[in-house]
């Protein structure tokens, strides 16, 4: 919640910043700087050029708010086209409108106004450059702000899509492994063990924390180790002895922020393909926390299965390196490596 209430502060500043500084381009282009702001009661020429540049800007976020998101994305080119060009000409002539006598000619001789240097001293007769001038003002505008809003709105369309990839790992890890704690759980009460409160309690901590916390962008990174904590414990019930896990966690998560479900497909996939009840089998877990970078290790002894080949890929690994490549561009490392009999995952993020 804070991150979107940061982001939106930053927003509006840069709008209020960029707006400011656009309504003083008249002035700072002028050949007495900013200077030329006391003129702007006594200058026709400033003047006007105060209401065009004040016009070009709220046609901006007309454009930007309205004309893009309702004409132009759904393609009614002609229609779009014919809006500017209206709106251009009031552009262009309201301000002849409210200051009539500011011209370039005679009459302005015994007027003090100092034109800015891109305003040209005289007009072809047949064109008028000031108009010329403006048209590409405007239509600068007019690419600027579909530029903006079309990133904007990719970078809406992979927000979305970083959302559908994050629902879908949490359906894809759910189920299944419910189905095998609870079998684990009732044996446990089946045998009436001590450990049986205790793995009810983790679970219903760890569908707490997927049905609470899944939600946002980030989350607080000790939640997410306590998750993937009580995963590999639960894990450990349905395993026998034959099965050895070793998981450490080394380094200071406390005020560090991580993207939900990011490490446990890593550590399911290990005990997904790594578990075999006729075969030995040693899995290896290492989270490392070193200031704002987090590691990764996970190993596993590579057994025989009779799983397809298509379904020993892996989807929830494919899953979490889309969503590393969402949420993590440039900021995050991912190794496979096979030998030895044993498959290994190292992976590495910037938590910056």
């Amino acid at each position: 919640m804070n991150l979107q209430v940061n982001s939106k502060s930053k927003e509006i500043a840069v709008h209020v910043i960029g707006s400011v500084l656009f309504l003083f381009v008249p002035f700072v282009m002028g050949p007495q700087g900013i200077h030329d702001l006391k003129d702007l009661a006594i200058n026709p020429i400033l003047q006007r050029e105060t209401i065009e540049f004040t016009l070009i800007l709220i046609f901006y976020y007309i454009n930007y708010f309205l004309l893009i998101p309702k004409i132009y994305f759904p393609r009614k080119y002609l229609l779009y086209i014919l809006i500017l060009v209206s709106i251009f000409l009031v552009i262009a002539f309201i301000p002849k409108i409210f200051i009539p006598t500011a011209d370039f000619g005679p009459s302005a001789i015994n007027r003090p106004p100092v034109p800015p240097p891109f305003r040209p001293m005289h007009s072809h007769p047949l064109i008028d450059m000031r108009i010329i001038h403006d048209f590409f003002i405007f239509l600068a505008v007019i690419f600027f702000s579909i530029i903006i809003k079309t990133n904007n709105r990719l970078k809406l369309t992979e927000k979305e899509k970083l959302k559908s990839e994050l629902q879908y790992l949490r359906a894809q890890i759910n189920p299944h492994f419910l189905f095998n704690t609870l079998n684990s759980i009732y044996s446990l009460a089946i045998e009436k063990s001590d450990y049986t409160a205790d793995a009810v309690v983790k679970l219903s901590g760890m569908m707490r924390y997927v049905i609470s916390e899944t939600d946002h962008d980030f989350v607080s990174l000790e939640k997410e180790i306590n998750y993937l904590t009580d995963y590999v414990e639960l894990q450990r019930l349905r395993l026998d002895n034959s099965n050895t896990v070793e998981y450490f966690v080394k380094g200071d998560a406390l005020g560090k922020k991580v993207a939900p479900l990011i490490l446990i497909p890593f550590v399911e996939n290990a005990f997904k393909y790594g578990v075999n009840p006729e075969q030995v089998s040693k899995i290896h877990i290492l989270v490392d926390i070193e200031q704002d970078v987090l590691s990764l290790t996970v190993s596993n002894t590579i057994v025989y299965s009779n799983k397809p080949q298509n379904e020993r890929t892996g989807l929830g690994i494919e899953n979490a390196k889309t969503r590393l490549d969402l949420q993590y561009p440039q900021k995050y490392s991912l190794v496979f490596m096979e030998k030895d009999h044993t498959f290994e995952v190292n992976l590495t993020i910037n938590l910056r």
